[in-house]
């Protein structure tokens, strides 16, 4: 029989089981790059031993880290990627909720970008796609304008530039968020400059020309200039303008200007003119066989190219020709007469012209003729002469007199100087051949020179009608005077001394007064010596004053004879006026009230400084009226009266009592006493001031009162027959008007009252 044994183990096991970690916060991403993104975030509450990181797009991404941050590597350029942060529990098993965010990645950077078509306002751009992916492209100008377009393709065309103009251009790819941007592919291209405008070409000489044109639109750093010729030439510069120099005479140039980009390798397009420079100048220019009508002329060719010549006689008449040979003769030219000759080479084009190459001749001279005179001054004779037949290279001159005179001029007129005034000269004229040598025969005149002007003229003892005038001996010979008097009347005589009186004159008139002295022909004369005088004007006539008032007279007057064109009129007094009028009136202002003016009116003639005598007469003004008239004293016959003095003067002054009866005083005092009045009587009482002649009076001032009377009660005893039956009212009625008659005899004014206090009858 078999045995076995069994053994029992016990076995004892604990369970741990783990809670669920709670969700991580605060997560962000930092540093996002084409192929990866940094992640960070915030430890949740609770515990956990580390985070499981998942990237899910394509390629998706699982990681586990045990630090809140990491970096998720290995992405594709410009893809969307959902990123979750799941935190584990210390059991690596037991998972907490994810956190999500969803990011793109940049897109790379675009490849190949071209520039093409480049115009100067704008630029084809075009490019590869880049690695990974990429929804759009943002394209950018940057200069000046700026330009900026989205799009999603590979090329585009900014338009809108500015021709000459440097632009940074930029392509950056667009993530599928429209937001997420790749770094930028940059290139940097100018636009074409534009054309430059109104070149012209100017100062052209044999071996240069100077161009000039304006700025093109747009911008340019400078020009290459080149003139394309033989030889060609070619320059850059920076200026809107350039000398091109080292060219050959009268040769053809094509000349282009073309602007320049500020990298000096982009250029606009050409602007072309053509000219010729100048043929030089011919050489060795001769003339020969001189006649009275023809030269000839030859010369050696020109430095260059020159296709013909043009030959200028320039003179009277001026000749003009052209010839392709090395040699001419010009006829049909004046005798005696200068002529400039010239040669001018041609260029091919037969309008471009070199300088003239240039002598002077003179044809031979012609015999002159038609001596004649004039401008005959004090000193000198101006001669001039008809030209000869054809023309003469000047003129010998001789004056016979005393002194004496010979000259040589080029002229047809000539002034000899240095005569005697009022002398007679035998006048010669020569004419000379271009070598001042051959004369013709002498044309003869005789004349006198001008007597010179009198000195020291001078008018004195002028009156209303007459002047007398008085002068010195003018330089030189005379053999008289005329004397003129320019006016109305003119009178004109002639006297052999050096004064004379002129009578019969216009008072208040002006008049020229001239002195002329004559040569021993009697009939040349000098220049006149004038001076301008008026005589005196007359006395104004009628002078009177009228409308006095305080402060100003009235004056009226008639002309005087002859004429006048004001009147200084004066009032002499305290104060003294003045004042000048052209009329026949006029009114004195601004006078002191009560005083005594002497009024003179005196004729002025034209020049307002020559006067004629005054007219005068003397007026007081009116005096002032009184002021602070007051009644001092009434009594039943007088009144006594006080006033204050007017302004300006009063000699005494005329009190009024106008009443029944009136009563008139004069004090030179400023109080008076009217006496002899009836008592309880109106008066008007007025004062005037009187001036010193005691007649002319001011303006009255007045004031009215009465007289005094008796304070009275007046007792009237009637007897009245009436009949018994009568009532008192009747009575009264039949009585009171009797009464008031009586009294109003007396009370002419009323001032009384009556009442009737009733009626006592006598007993039987």
């Amino acid at each position: 029989m078999s045995s076995f044994w069994i053994s029992l183990i016990e076995i004892s096991a604990s369970l741990n089981c783990s809670t669920k970690p709670d969700v991580v916060v605060n997560l962000t991403t930092s540093t996002i790059t084409t192929t990866s993104i940094a992640l960070s975030w915030s430890a949740p509450n609770g515990n956990v031993i580390g985070y499981r990181v998942e990237a899910i797009g394509n390629p998706s991404k699982n990681l586990t880290v045990n630090s809140l941050f990491t970096d998720i590597t290995g992405l594709v350029p410009g893809s969307n990627y959902t990123l979750r942060i799941i935190a584990l529990a210390a059991d690596k098993v037991t998972e907490g909720d994810a956190v999500t965010i969803s990011r793109f990645t940049k897109p790379d950077v675009a490849a190949n970008l071209t520039a093409s078509n480049i115009t100067t306002t704008s630029i084809a751009l075009c490019w590869s796609a880049p690695n990974g992916n990429a929804i759009g492209y943002k394209v950018e100008a940057i200069g000046n304008p700026s330009k900026r377009l989205t799009v999603n393709t590979l090329f585009t065309d900014i338009t809108g530039l500015v021709p000459g103009s440097n632009y940074t251009l930029r392509v950056i790819a667009l993530a599928a968020d429209n937001v997420t941007e790749g770094d930028a592919v940059t290139i940097s291209r100018f636009t074409k400059p534009d054309i430059a405008v109104n070149l012209t070409a100017e100062n052209i000489t044999t071996i240069s020309i100077a161009l000039s044109w304006s700025a093109p639109n747009g911008n340019a750093i400078g020009y290459r200039v080149e003139a394309i010729g033989n030889p060609s030439k070619r320059l850059t510069v920076n200026t809107l303008f350039t000398d091109i120099t080292g060219l050959v005479p009268g040769s053809n140039y094509t000349l282009r200007i073309i602007a320049l980009a500020a990298d000096n390798v982009t250029e606009g397009d050409a602007v072309t003119i053509s000219r010729f420079t100048k043929p030089d100048i011919a050489a060795n220019l001769t003339a020969s066989n001189i006649t009275t009508t023809s030269i000839a002329l030859s010369w050696s060719a020109p430095n260059g190219n020159a296709i013909g010549y043009r030959i200028e006689a320039i003179g009277n008449p001026s000749k003009n020709l052209t010839m392709n040979t090395l040699f001419t003769h010009i006829t049909g030219l004046v005798p005696g007469s200068n002529y400039t000759l010239w040669v001018i080479a041609l260029a091919a084009n037969k309008v471009t012209e070199g300088d003239a190459v240039t002598i002077s001749r003179f044809t031979k001279p012609d015999i002159t003729a038609n001596l004649t005179v004039d401008n005959i001054a004090t000193t000198s004779i101006a001669l001039c002469c008809s030209a000869p037949n054809g023309n003469a290279i000047g003129y010998r001159v001789e004056p016979i007199g005393n002194p004496s005179k010979n000259l040589t001029v080029n002229t047809l007129l000539t002034d000899i100087t240095g005569l005697v005034p009022g002398s007679n000269y035998t006048l010669r004229v020569i004419a000379l051949a271009a070598d001042n040598v051959t004369e013709g025969d002498a044309v003869t005149i005789s004349r006198f020179t001008k007597p010179d002007v009198v000195a020291n003229f001078t008018a004195s003892n002028i009156t209303t009608t007459s002047t007398a005038l008085s002068w010195s001996a003018p330089n030189g010979n005379a053999i008289g005077y005329r004397v003129e008097e320019i006016g109305v009347p003119s009178q004109n005589l002639t006297v052999n001394t050096l004064f004379t009186d002129i009578n019969g004159l216009v008072p208040g008139s002006n008049y020229t007064l001239r002195v002329i002295a004559l040569a021993a022909d009697n009939v040349t004369e000098g220049d006149a010596m004038t001076i301008s005088r008026f005589t005196k004007p007359d006395i104004a006539v009628n002078l009177t004053a009228e409308n006095i008032t305080t402060t100003s007279v009235a004056l009226r007057w008639r002309a005087p004879n002859g004429n006048a064109i004001g009147y200084r009129v004066e009032a002499i007094g305290n104060p003294s006026k003045n004042l000048t009028v052209n009329t026949l009136f006029t009114d004195k202002t601004g006078l002191v009230p009560g005083s005594n003016y002497t009024l003179r009116v005196i004729a002025l003639a034209a020049d307002n400084v020559t006067e004629g005598d005054a007219v005068t007469i003397s007026r007081f003004t009116k005096p002032d009226t009184v002021t602070n008239l007051t009644a001092k004293t009434i009594t039943r016959t007088s009144i006594t009266l006080s006033w204050s003095a007017p302004p300006g003067y009063a000699h005494e002054y005329r009190v009024e009592a106008i009443g029944t009866p009136s009563k008139t005083v004069t004090v030179d005092t400023l109080f008076a006493n009217i006496t002899g009045l009836l008592p309880l009587s109106n008066y008007t009482l007025r004062v005037i001031a009187v001036a010193a002649d005691r007649l002319t009076g001011g303006d009255a001032v007045g004031i009215v009162t009465f007289t005094n009377g008796l304070d009275a009660t007046l007792r009237m005893q009637l007897s009245v027959s009436v009949s018994a039956k009568k009532e008192e009212k009747e009575l009264e009625s039949m009585i009171l008007p009797e009464i008031k008659k009586y009294i109003q005899q007396y009370l002419a004014d009323n001032r009384f009252n009556l009442t009737w206090k009733g009626l006592r009858r006598k007993n039987p």
